[in-house]
């Protein structure tokens, strides 16, 4: 037989381990299920940050996207018109004779040069011409040439002479502008007569 103090240790011993056996089966998974759980919410906030974050980003390239777009349609305003590279370029040397005459200079020639990529959008249409006149009409007609409606850009210059009385210079000039690659839908190709 048992004595009390038997009785009374066995008892605290079934104490002990039931304690044990709820502790250990039930207090602490949900211990540890309720720090993976806060462990997470602090996860799932840096992921909802960072989405709210990517979401206010998109927003702000999107009305930079409309900005940049307005600013290109408006650059391409100034672009050459015509189908193809040698109907620009007629148009290129049309527009420079009506500068040169505008603004005092006389055109002895022109040449037409072939077109070249610029990036892969647009083509360089360059015009070879010799003006003849007086310095001051020259610097008008540089001046009107990049301030024009159509977006004009000397690309090379050579000036000799004014050795004569009126001082007459003769200028060598290579005059470009640009022109869309694709017109229609259909891709360019080809130089410019």
């Amino acid at each position: 037989m048992m004595s009390r103090r038997d009785k009374r240790a066995l008892g605290i011993a079934g104490i002990a381990v039931g304690l044990f056996l709820v502790l250990d089966l039930g207090v602490f998974p949900l211990w540890d299920s309720m720090q993976a759980e806060r462990e997470g919410l602090e996860v799932r906030e840096q992921t909802f940050l960072k989405f709210r974050e990517a979401v206010e980003s998109r927003a702000q390239r999107e009305a930079e996207k409309s900005l940049l777009e307005g600013q290109l349609r408006e650059a391409e305003r100034g672009l050459l018109p015509g189908e193809t590279p040698a109907l620009a370029s007629a148009e290129l040397r049309a527009r420079v004779q009506q500068l040169a005459a505008d603004h005092g200079m006389e055109v002895v020639s022109s040449r037409f040069l072939p077109e070249r990529p610029l990036g892969e959008d647009y083509l360089q249409v360059p015009l070879g011409i010799q003006l003849k006149g007086r310095i001051d009409a020259l610097v008008r007609f540089l001046e009107a040439s990049e301030s024009g409606r159509t977006t004009l850009r000397v690309v090379q210059m050579n000036i000799e002479g004014g050795r004569d009385e009126e001082k007459i210079l003769s200028v060598n000039l290579t005059v470009a502008g640009i022109l869309p690659r694709q017109r229609g839908g259909v891709m360019e190709s080809g130089g410019a007569q």
